[in-house]
Formats: C-alpha cells, structure tokens, sequence
C-alpha cells in the first residue's frame, strides 16, 4: 500500500450505535482521519442504528437479518460478511458480539483481510440471561483467529489470551465517551447538580447490584434526609424490586423501559452522583457517559471499573456488594459540594483526555496498521 494513501477501514458493527458514532467522529476531527478513512456497516435483525450517525462525515450501509433463530439467519450472515471481506478495503474491524451467526461467519472468513475485532465481554455476566446461545464460543474463535484484539479493560485481555490469543496483539483501548452523542462538546460539562439526587441509569441486571444500591438508599436518607433516587432503564431486577403497578416509593423516581434520547442530558443533569454497585464489570459505557457529562459516580472497586474511575478524582471506589460502603460513598459525595466540584472537574477532564474518540482514534490507527502488518507477514 502506498505511504501516501488513506488506510481504508470497514468497520462492521451489530449494536454499538452510539460507540460506533463516536467512534466516527473521532476519526472525523483529529489527525488520525489524515491516516484513515472509515466506511461503516450495521448488521442487525432489528432497526437500524446508524441513524445516530447522521450529521457525521462517512459512507454508512445497513444489512438487515433475519432473527437469530430463523433458519435462513446463519446463510444470510455468511452472505453478509462474505461481502464485507470481499468489499475494497485495507482492514476491517468487528464489533464483536450480537447474532452469533455472525460472529462465526467472520471467524470463519477472517482469512481474506486483515481484522481487527473489539471484544465487549469475554465471558456472560453474572445472572444476564439475554445473551443468545453460541455467543461466547464464536467470541472464543474471533480472537483466535483475529490479526489484532482490542478491548476496553486489561482483565477482559487476559481473559482473551486464556481463550487462545497471542497477547502481542492484544490491545487495551478505553470505552470513550458518550456525552456528545447527546450534548454538543461546548456545551459540556453539565452544571454541577446541587439536589441531593442519586442517579442509577441503564440495564437492571442482577451483577449491576441495583438491589445493593436500594439497600444503601436507606443509610443515605437517614443520613441525607431529602436524598433522592433515581432509576432509569429497564431489567429483571428493577421489576422484582419496584413491581409495576405498585406505588414509587416517595423517594424513589423511576423511568421504566427505553430512555429518550432527550431525557438522557436531563436526568445526568439533575443528579448529583452516579451509582455503579456493580458487582462485576468488563467495563461501563454509563461510567464513560457519566464522565462526559462531567458527573462523579460512586463505583464498585472492581476491574472494568477501576480501571476507568479515578478514586478521588473522577469519583469514589467502594467495596462491591456492600450496601454500607456504597451509603458511606453516596453520602460523602452528597454532603460535600467542593468535593462533587472537583470530582465533575476530573471526570470531565478525563473524559475529553484519556476518553475523547480524538485519542481513541489515534491509538486504533496503530492498532489497525499493525492489523495489516501481521496479515502481509503471514502472507509473504
């Protein structure tokens, strides 16, 4: 390929809409767009998230699929990524995870370009039953036969090379963040919120420890009387512990179901604190949302989370599943406005650093220069 040219990356994604735009952008605004330039497919059985692209520079396309389990689904998807690798390009990047079928087509045609696959999670979380059979053998074989893995935390790395990858070309890149999908980057950080109100956002899976944070609401208000939370999403645990048609609690706000684009700006703006009890991670698009937004969260002390969350500077680490360590970490957050200043000042400054898609853009230009390295070595 010649020095002088742009390296053409396809990147393929299943249901990264937000990720995949900011992803794009990051490409669209920093030297790495003089060294790359990206065309984007999605692959998916429902609609189409591309429409969160529209207003960013690039060539977008959108594959529809048949349901996982209908019988013409493993055909198409073979089909589908057939084409993709057959298609002018220099590397392509999978983000990995979705309609199994999927996955295993590209570890079965990974030979054809170079690839670069990002890994979300490695292996199921703890009690989420909505991940579709298969998904995590296909993952297994992607990053055994990708030319490089990426992933947004060091243990979901050393989970990839357990599962057969050569750690030499295993990268960790950070989950960047999100804010900007939402808020225009003037605009950001949010102002600092001053009412006592807890913010717990997103799916209400059992490892999220949504159930861990209801408990530790008690010590707060005791503590902080006119504290506040709340809960925006959708999950089993929400369900069992909040039953719909039950009365809200007075002190509990609750947003079931799909969150509105607009409403998400608006509930990061009127919360103090971010709550992440999680009692496992491989990492957190909420705490990356949470940052951009300039909000400090309150996190379990577990890999995927800390590597994200700076302690005492972008939020608290706590004890995971500990109701009384996550009260004592709301609390002080709450009952301490120079403290939540100087923690919104370094999540904020986190997220437009070490975050911002402009640096994530720059260290997947290496990654997918080295992608095309290793496929012409292999192939010489």
């Amino acid at each position: 390929m010649s020095k002088n040219r742009k390296l053409r990356v396809h990147l393929v994604h299943q249901s990264f809409g937000d990720y995949v735009a900011g992803m794009v952008t990051g490409f669209d605004g920093s030297p790495a767009g003089d060294e790359v330039d990206l065309k984007v497919t999605t692959i998916s059985s429902g609609t189409s998230t591309l429409g969160r692209l529209d207003g960013v520079a690039g060539e977008y396309r959108h594959v529809q699929l048949p349901r996982f389990r209908d019988p013409r689904s493993a055909v198409r998807s073979f089909s589908a990524v057939r084409r993709i690798m057959a298609s002018e390009c220099d590397v392509v990047h999978w983000q990995a995870a979705g309609n199994p079928w999927v996955d295993a087509a590209f570890s079965l045609l990974m030979g054809k370009r170079p690839t670069v696959v990002t890994v979300h999670d490695m292996q199921p979380h703890p009690g989420d039953h909505s991940v579709l059979p298969g998904t995590f053998a296909a993952i297994g074989r992607l990053v055994r036969a990708a030319d490089q893995v990426t992933v947004h935390a060091p243990h979901v790395g050393d989970q990839a090379v357990a599962a057969g990858a050569d750690r030499s070309r295993v990268s960790v890149v950070a989950h960047g963040e999100l804010a900007t999908r939402y808020v225009p980057a003037s605009d950001l950080p949010l102002p600092v919120g001053h009412e006592p109100t807890v913010l717990f956002f997103g799916r209400a899976q059992g490892y999220k420890g949504l159930d861990v944070l209801v408990e530790a609401m008690d010590t707060v208000r005791q503590r902080v009387p006119e504290a506040r939370l709340i809960v925006a999403g959708s999950g089993p645990t929400l369900d069992e512990l909040f039953p719909a048609g039950e009365p809200e609690p007075k002190w509990c706000e609750l947003h079931r179901g799909h969150v509105p684009l607009a409403a998400v700006p608006e509930l990061f703006g009127r919360s103090a604190v971010v709550a992440l009890p999680y009692r496992e991670a491989s990492q957190s698009g909420v705490a990356a949302l949470a940052a951009g937004f300039g909000r400090p969260v309150v996190a379990s002390r577990v890999p995927g989370l800390a590597d994200i969350v700076i302690d005492g500077t972008t939020g608290m680490l706590v004890d995971p599943n500990s109701p009384s360590a996550l009260a004592d970490g709301l609390t002080l957050v709450l009952n301490d406005p120079e403290l939540r200043r100087n923690l919104s000042t370094g999540a904020h400054r986190t997220a437009a650093t070490t975050l911002s898609w402009s640096t994530i853009a720059e260290e997947l230009t290496s990654v997918y220069q080295a992608a095309a390295g290793t496929f012409a070595q292999v192939g010489d």
